[in-house]
C-alpha cells in the first residue's frame, strides 16, 4: 500500500503536570490516548516528541515538554483533521480514559503550503525536528515574503546540511497578529541540538549578504527528539489496522 501524502497536521503541545507520574503518563499516552485517537479517526499517523532543552526536574520556559503530531492525508485533509465528535474528550474523561495529569498547552492545526510541502513519512531516520514559527510583518507583501521564503530562505538554510528535509505550513485558523507560519526541519544527526547549532552559526552570514527579507520575523523555535513508543516511527506502524482512520 502506498504511503499517504500528508496534507495537514494537528500539533498538540502538552506536558504531565506531576513529574513523579511522568513515566505513567507517557505509558498512557502511548498505549491508550493515541490508539483512542485512531479509533475516532481523522489522521493516518501520529508521532511523539520531547523538547531537548528541558531542564532536569523542571518545566521549560515554553511551558510544554512534549508534542504529538497527527498527520492527515487525502481529499479534504484539513476538514478530516477536525474532531468528528467534539465531545469525545469529555467521554474519555467519564470513561476514565483521560489521564489526570494530562496538561494541554495548545493544539494547532496546519495545512501544507508552497514549494516545500512534501513531508517525508515518519521513519527511524528522523532523529529530531527543528520547528520554527515565523511571520511577515506587513500583510501587503505576504505573497512576496512567501516566495522569498520558498526560493531564497529555505535553500540558504538547508545549504549548511543540518537537516535532510523541510516542510512549510500555515495555520488553518489564520490570525493577523500571530506567527501563522511554521517550518519543520527533519534532522538525522544523532545529536539534533548539534545540528541546529551548525545552522545557527551559518545563519548570521545571510543578512549582510542581503539574503533576509526586510519583513521577515522569526518567532518561537525549538528542537525536539523522538519520545515514547511511536517516536518518529509513526503510530500507523504500531496501532492495529482496525483502529486506524480510513
Amino acid at each position: 500500500m502506498p504511503t499517504p501524502k500528508t496534507e495537514a497536521l494537528s500539533i498538540t503541545f502538552s506536558r504531565c503536570n506531576d513529574f513523579a507520574r511522568e513515566a505513567e503518563w507517557n505509558d498512557w499516552y502511548d498505549n491508550v490516548h493515541i490508539p483512542d485517537g485512531h479509533a475516532v479517526g481523522g489522521f493516518w499517523t501520529a508521532t511523539r516528541w520531547e523538547i531537548t532543552s528541558r531542564p532536569p526536574g523542571g518545566y521549560p520556559p515554553l511551558g510544554f515538554t512534549h508534542l504529538n503530531i497527527k498527520e492527515t492525508a487525502g481529499p479534504n485533509a484539513v476538514e478530516r483533521m477536525r474532531p468528528k465528535n467534539p465531545g469525545i474528550v469529555d467521554t474519555w474523561r467519564a470513561q476514565g480514559r483521560l489521564h489526570p495529569t494530562q496538561g494541554v498547552i495548545a493544539t494547532m492545526p496546519f495545512r501544507a503550503i508552497g514549494r516545500w510541502k512534501d513531508k517525508p513519512a515518519p521513519s527511524p531516520r528522523t532523529t529530531g525536528l527543528f520547528l520554527v514559527f515565523t511571520s511577515c510583518t506587513d500583510p501587503r507583501v505576504e505573497d512576496e515574503w512567501n516566495e522569498w521564503y520558498d526560493n531564497v530562505h529555505v535553500p540558504d538554510v538547508m545549504q549548511c546540511g543540518f537537516a535532510y528535509a523541510v516542510t512549510r505550513w500555515v495555520r488553518v485558523d489564520y490570525h493577523p497578529f500571530q506567527t501563522n507560519y511554521l517550518g519543520i526541519y527533519e534532522i538525522e544527526d544523532p545529536d539534533p541540538d548539534a545540528a541546529v547549532r551548525r545552522m545557527a552559526q551559518h545563519s548570521p552570514s545571510l543578512r549582510p549578504k542581503g539574503r533576509v527579507h526586510p519583513n521577515h520575523c522569526g518567532g518561537m523555535n525549538f528542537t525536539v527528539r523522538p519520545a515514547g513508543k511511536y517516536a518518529g516511527i509513526g503510530s500507523h506502524a504500531l496501532v492495529p489496522v482496525v483502529q486506524q482512520a480510513p
